[in-house]
Order: C-alpha cells, then structure tokens, then sequence
C-alpha cells in the first residue's frame, strides 16, 4: 500500500518528517483558491485544495493510480481501507450530523473519505465549474456533491464513521467493525492530553 500526503506550504518541516516516518510520501501542492465571498469557518479558506487529489498522476516519481482512498487528515484508521479500492468512483459515507441532529444519516455524502479515480480531467471540470456551485459555508462539499450525484453509499457505521456518533448513537456504535473514524469539528485527539480521556471506556473514540 502506498500513501502519499498532499501538503501546502504552510505545513512545517516537523509535520512532514513525522509523515514521512510513518511511510507517507510527502508531497507539497499548491492551494486552490476558495471561490465563495463568504467563508464561515477559517479552516475552509484552502479546502478546495482537495481537488488537487484528482492530479494525483501527475505528481513526479509516483506510480499511475487506477484507484485511491482519500482520507481527511482528522480521520483514525482502525483497519486496512484496501476493499474500498474495489468499489467504483465515487464512494462515500452518508453525512451523519450535517444537520446537527446526530439522529439519521444525511442524504448527501461525507467527503471526509472518498473511493476516486485520479483524472486531469475530473480536475480540470471542477475547476471550471468551482465558481458556479454557491456553498453557504465556504465549502466544497457543496462542489463535490454536484458533481457526483451518482455515487456509491458506503456503511456510515463502518467507514467514516463520525466520532460524535459514540454519543449520539451509542446503540449503533461498535469498534471491532470500523474501519475508520472521523474527527469532525474543533476536538482532535491530536490536540487533548494523552490522559485526558484515560479513564472513558475501551471503545471510547478518543
């Protein structure tokens, strides 16, 4: 399995070695701009860089990628992801919480994980359609779900699994199944203390 972790330049060196210790081939791209005049959280100003993933062929000294697994970088892995590189473009889980009810999942995809063929000119259609697809939050999800209406529904419960769903869900919640978990939101378990969450249950996402 190969990992490549696209950056910007405002990742430090520190960041990028702990990359590259664990296996990730590290590799600098440059940011796309937000095309939204509006921009409700800050953490969205670049994140229409991930479109960038599409280019992934392009990219010197990689192999040609028929398939590949896109990960957040707030996503856990619990299990090996390679079964998803079976499924088609575009593969996704349903959005638990994008209404904040944390009760059903959303009609509408996650791009937290996504199942997608890299392709220029997948890229190249996004790019020139960026600006036509408003997003009330400055997103690109918005983008990305106009332009795969028809996409694959993974198991929310299994693959990107929303980590407010231990609260929220708890009946449905099961570890031994997941093959990855998503951190959305403010906390991260990169930024709690190590004994923050020490006494909470084993399965406990944190």
């Amino acid at each position: 399995v190969r990992m490549v972790a696209m950056v910007t330049a405002a990742v430090g060196d520190a960041s990028r070695q702990l990359l590259g210790s664990v296996g990730a081939n590290v590799v600098e791209v440059p940011t796309v701009a937000n095309p939204n005049n509006i921009i409700v959280f800050p953490s969205f100003t670049d994140n229409y860089t991930i479109l960038r993933i599409w280019q992934l062929n392009e990219i010197p000294g990689l192999p040609q990628f028929s398939k590949a697994v896109y990960l957040d970088g707030d996503m856990l892995v619990l299990q090996s992801l390679d079964p998803l590189c079976a499924l088609p473009e575009l593969s996704a889980a349903q959005d638990l919480g994008a209404d904040r009810s944390w009760t059903t999942a959303a009609p509408e995809f996650n791009a937290g994980l996504m199942v997608f063929k890299p392709s220029g000119d997948t890229f190249d259609f996004m790019m020139q359609n960026a600006g036509a697809v408003p997003s009330t939050s400055g997103g690109v999800q918005p983008l990305l779900r106009a332009v795969f209406t028809d996409w694959t529904r993974l198991d929310h419960l299994r693959d990107n699994v929303n980590a407010h769903a231990y609260e929220h869900q708890r009946s449905s919640w099961d570890v031994s199944r997941m093959r990855s978990i998503h951190f959305t939101g403010p906390l991260k378990p990169c930024f709690t203390h190590p004994r923050q969450y020490h006494d909470a249950p084993d399965d406990h996402p944190y």
